[in-house]
């Protein structure tokens, strides 16, 4: 049964009727839909299967740091790809909670009180460490006692441990912005990635035989270290088709001509198109190397070569593909009443 099924058939019951969707959520800001999340996203189905409701996700959504501290925290995934993995996970539905500073001042009471305008809660699903409400002043131990009062059933899901460390969207920002992709792909469960749009740039690949696009990031996706690496890359066409093609990216200054402002450049093998204004989709397989300075052009266009040929062989055995995100699609926002 849909959410809006369930809705119409509780309004044809009469005025007064909980019209409310009967669900089970799971609540965080989901960055990265890491191991530890997709592991939410089962206990949450498994709960909603039993209680015979539906299984919701919640994204709290921008980084309270951001709203509380004005620090920008990069991200793995922008919420758009967060909606399309969890969704992809088997969840229901995802609603988007904008995290400001109304929110922010809410008592854990009060907060679940939100919560409850929106959703008949059969089933709260969150990891051990879960904060919630002024100060961060709710835990799992609230919400225990919340369950018992409110009688809703509550799961907490362990830690997920990952050769040896605990999968976090944190340490997995940090693996990124390293450079330290393998680390980054265990506790994703894929590469990471980012979006950007084609921009115009120096037309110096151009010169050299290796046309670029150059990438500006549309959603302040965390950027790995500079170096080359080898990346597969998806967009749409103007028609709405997709297409991918494996690409030898560069980030960096250009050390070799400029030291200018840091860069994203992405030489997309055997693609002859006109992309600028398109949104590419990257995911970022395998780091070849360093960024180097080179004294000489002949020695950097030997580089290049090596590098496109290095990134055809990790293609070979790499298939993996970005996250496939609609450009411009919309999450619901939860609102204080109830929507199906």
């Amino acid at each position: 049964m849909s959410a809006a099924q369930d809705v119409g058939g509780a309004e044809r019951a009469g005025r007064g009727a909980d019209v409310r969707p009967r669900v089970v959520l799971t609540i965080g800001k989901f960055d990265g839909v890491h191991r530890g999340h997709q592991a939410l996203a089962d206990a949450t189905i498994a709960l909603a299967d039993r209680l015979d409701a539906l299984p919701v996700a919640l994204i709290i959504h921008p980084h309270p740091a951001e709203v509380l501290a004005g620090i920008h925290v990069p991200c793995l995934t922008d919420l758009q790809e967060r909606a399309v993995l969890l969704q992809s996970l088997g969840l229901h539905q995802v609603k988007h909670l904008p995290f400001d500073a109304h929110l922010a001042e809410l008592s854990p009471q009060a907060f679940l009180d939100k919560l409850a305008g929106a959703f008949a809660i059969r089933g709260i699903v969150v990891g051990p460490d879960f904060a919630f409400g002024r100060d961060r002043s709710g835990d799992v131990a609230t919400l225990r006692q919340a369950a018992r009062e409110r009688r809703f059933e509550l799961v907490v899901v362990p830690k997920v441990i990952v050769a040896g460390n605990r999968v976090a969207s944190g340490a997995i920002r940090a693996d990124v912005e390293a450079g330290r992709l393998d680390a980054a792909r265990a506790g994703l469960a894929r590469p990471p990635g980012l979006r950007g749009i084609v921009v115009h740039g120096a037309k110096r690949g151009r010169t050299l035989g290796y046309p670029t696009a150059n990438l500006e990031t549309v959603a302040g996706h965390v950027v790995p270290a500079d170096g080359v690496y080898a990346a597969r890359v998806a967009w749409r066409d103007r028609e709405g088709n997709r297409h991918a093609a494996g690409g030898a990216a560069s980030i960096g200054v250009r050390p070799t001509f400029d030291h200018g402002a840091r860069s994203i450049e992405v030489y997309l093998l055997d693609v002859d198109a006109d992309l600028y204004g398109r949104e590419l989709q990257v995911a970022w397989l395998a780091r070849l190397r360093g960024e180097l300075r080179f004294t000489r052009i002949e020695d950097l266009l030997i580089a290049m070569a090596r590098d496109v040929a290095r990134t055809r062989a990790v293609l070979l055995r790499d298939n993996a593909e970005p996250v496939d995100v609609e450009p411009g699609a919309a999450i619901p926002v939860l609102s204080g009443t109830a929507s199906p």
